[in-house]
């Protein structure tokens, strides 16, 4: 039975995260760069670190992709393909994409780069897979929430696509939605949202502390009002009459 070798690629957002991850042996790793990574809150590369992080990798025979997978507006199109150009110039072995746009514009532009149809894609079925490869993708990443059947009818048929098939297993939280911002936003609005969660999370947490305050003020209040209730009674117990003593007058005699 003939056994294919299996590439571990591991996420290196960061030079130390690269670091570990090269010196742990991976085959590969994957990063983004400052600009449509979905992984907005990351480290990730400026320019002149991807040229050193590309170098340091491949000096130890580590391969380096880098992810380009959020969706874009039109207006940021020209700027995410001059960041792929750069890539193509360094160059990486192979980009991450989510957005088609951007996809079928590189294709023309950048011919010779593999393309990854990014598990930001949610392909979950042999038939998208197939049609990843007819479109020009050199693998196809599957959806994080596939069951292990599943994983393998999309390989049999990535095989018989002759399109090279990869799957997360790193246990991340995210699997219900693949981990995709759900506004399907760039990596700028994507990093709007994650501090407006933290904003809401602040916001909660302030919620909660005054709720507490307010319970402990009820409680207070409720005490209070019982120690009252127990004076009154106290003072109708020793409260006074209102009635008025008759006197005598006495006439003096003549």
């Amino acid at each position: 039975m003939k056994t294919k070798k299996i590439e571990v690629l591991a996420p290196a957002g960061n030079p130390a995260a690269l670091k570990a991850a090269v010196f742990a042996g991976a085959d590969a790793v994957y990063r983004g760069g400052s600009l449509f990574s979905a992984r907005a809150s990351a480290v990730n590369f400026s320019r002149e670190e991807m040229r050193e992080a590309v170098l340091f990798a491949r000096e130890r025979n580590v391969r380096v992709y880098v992810t380009v997978n959020t969706l874009l507006k039109d207006d940021e199109l020209p700027e995410a393909l001059d960041f792929c150009k750069f890539l193509c110039s360094v160059p990486v072995d192979g980009i991450l994409i989510q957005d088609m746009g951007l996809f079928n514009i590189l294709r023309e532009a950048c011919p010779e780069m593999p393309l990854h149809a990014s598990t930001q894609m949610s392909l979950h079925t042999p038939g998208g897979a197939a049609l990843l490869k007819e479109l020009g993708a050199s693998r196809v990443v599957l959806a994080r929430e596939m069951s292990l059947k599943e994983i393998e009818e999309g390989n049999n048929a990535a095989e018989r696509a002759t399109v090279a098939m990869g799957t997360v297993v790193d246990g991340i939280k995210e699997i219900a939605d693949s981990a995709k911002v759900l506004s399907e936003n760039s990596g700028k609005q994507a990093e709007a949202m994650e501090e407006a969660d933290r904003a809401v999370t602040q916001i909660s947490e302030v919620v909660q502390t005054n709720s507490a305050a307010s319970e402990e003020c009820s409680a207070t209040s409720e005490e209070l009002s019982a120690q009252a209730e127990s004076l009154n009674q106290l003072v109708g117990h020793f409260k006074l009459s209102d009635t008025t003593e008759e006197t005598e007058t006495i006439e003096p005699e003549e």
